[in-house]
């Protein structure tokens, strides 16, 4: 197990050119690594250097250059991150669905609630912009051309920011609204995605 390590060699703070990127043993002497908890899971720790000494065949890249290496993963990083909130998203929707189809009050289904289907309409909407905003920047990185980082740019811009938790809020809002009826629905997708 190994560590990359970002370290600023040259250059100003928002600079690509004077990263360097290290390649560090888990066992280095000198690094200390305190394992965090987090709400979603992850894995996250904080790292700690002190004295840390590596060869120069450690070097990830070459020396400054870095930047435009890390750049490049965070890119690919940011697109399955978001694909991964599309997902759970497209999830919750289908889930509130079937249960707005099964669910019966007052002798009928509840999706034939106006407000419940103005909101399902509302959350299916949301998230296909948000699936069209993912995949524009999932092929974009795939073919490899060379402005892929515009598309996945997009998620730092507050118009895709905003459809993005838009989407989230209305399946939230569609969740929540169908909540007293379909508490079987939110167990199951507490379940399937480990969600305490």
């Amino acid at each position: 197990d190994a560590l990359v390590v970002v370290a600023r060699e040259s250059g100003g703070e928002r600079d690509a050119g004077g990263i360097t990127l290290f390649l560090v043993p888990r066992d280095s002497a000198g690094l200390t690594i305190t394992p965090q908890t987090r709400i979603d899971h992850r894995n996250a720790a904080l790292v700690r250097l002190d004295g840390v000494v590596v060869a120069s065949g450690s070097i990830v890249g070459g020396v400054g250059e870095g930047g435009r290496l890390l750049e490049a993963v965070i890119d690919r990083a940011t697109v399955v991150l978001a694909a991964e909130m599309l997902g759970g998203m497209a999830e919750t929707l289908d889930l509130t669905l079937e249960y707005l189809k099964t669910r019966q009050q007052f002798g009928v289904p509840i999706g034939s609630f106006q407000a419940l289907k103005h909101r399902a309409a509302n959350g299916f909407i949301e998230i296909e912009l948000a699936r069209s905003t993912v995949m524009a920047a999932a092929r974009a990185i795939d073919a490899g051309e060379a402005d892929a980082s515009k598309p996945v740019s997009l998620f730092g811009s507050s118009s895709a920011i905003l459809r993005i938790f838009s989407a989230v809020s209305v399946a939230n809002s569609l969740a929540s609204a169908c909540r007293p009826f379909c508490s079987a629905a939110v167990e199951a997708f507490s379940k399937r995605f480990a969600i305490s």
